[in-house]
């Protein structure tokens, strides 16, 4: 999985699936791609980009700006989407738990149920 940044009337023009955008404050943009499945998304830091971990072969996590969620690529569904309180700082794997870093919290997610 990786991304690719692509200019904003890119953005506009593409008919991808939109993983998160905020059409008030995204001044980035950007797509994310397996080669098999892609999907666009928009951020408003110009100096952090999003940081996507593989959780397992199908579900990826990608957090930015207030921005977290799990993506099943087998099955194209959202596994778990999070607007979050305090911008995302990172996310780890430990355990069977996805950890989620805020500035000034932390989520843990189970990686068996995908639930808080």
């Amino acid at each position: 999985m990786y991304l690719k940044e692509i200019s904003e009337k890119d953005f506009k023009n593409s008919n991808l699936p939109v993983l998160f955008e905020d059409k008030r404050t995204d001044r980035m943009f950007g797509v994310i791609s397996n080669d098999i499945h892609s999907f666009k998304l928009g951020w408003q830091s110009t100096i952090v980009k999003p940081v996507i971990k593989e959780v397992n072969q199908e579900i990826y996590a990608i957090g930015i700006d207030q921005n977290f969620i799990l993506i099943d690529l087998e099955l194209l569904k959202i596994r778990l989407k999070l607007k979050l309180t305090y911008f995302f700082f990172n996310v780890a794997i430990y355990n069977n738990f996805i950890i989620v870093i805020t500035e000034l919290e932390i989520f843990i997610i189970s990686e068996f149920t995908y639930k808080l």
